[in-house]
C-alpha cells in the first residue's frame, strides 16, 4: 500500500510530500520520472537511501516492509542535502556514500 501526506511547517516549500509503502511480498514495480529527489528509509534494514532525479521509468524490484520516503520539491535538494543532483540522476545511492557515515547513521536513528 503506498500513502502520500503533505508536509506540515515547510515555509520554505523545500518537501513536495512524505509518503510510505509497504509490501509484504517481493514484486516488481514501475517508477515514473517526477524530477524530485527523495530520501528514503527501509524500516525493516534500516537502510538509507537516496533516489533521482530520474530522467526516465525506472522498473525494479521492491522489498517487502516499509519503506518511508522524504520527496524534496523539484530543485530544492540540492540545497538542502548538500549533495549536486547530477551526482543522483536516475540513481539510487545510499547515503552514506554522499554523507559522512556518522550523520547517516544518526539520521536513520
Amino acid at each position: 500500500m503506498y500513502r502520500e501526506l503533505a508536509p506540515h511547517a515547510d515555509p520554505y516549500g523545500l518537501y513536495a510530500c512524505v509518503w510510505t509503502r509497504t509490501s509484504v511480498e517481493r514484486r516488481v514495480h514501475r517508477i515514473v520520472p517526477d524530477a524530485c529527489v527523495d530520501v528514503m528509509w527501509h524500516r525493516e534494514s534500516g537502510e538509507l537511501l537516496l533516489a533521482g532525479p530520474d530522467t526516465r521509468a525506472h522498473v525494479g524490484p521492491i522489498d517487502t516492509g516499509t519503506l518511508i520516503g522524504l520527496r524534496f520539491s523539484p530543485g530544492s535538494a540540492p540545497a538542502a542535502l548538500g549533495v549536486p543532483a547530477d551526482l543522483l540522476r536516475d540513481g539510487r545511492v545510499p547515503l552514506d556514500e554522499v554523507w559522512r557515515p556518522a550523520e547517516s547513521r544518526r539520521l536513520a536513528g
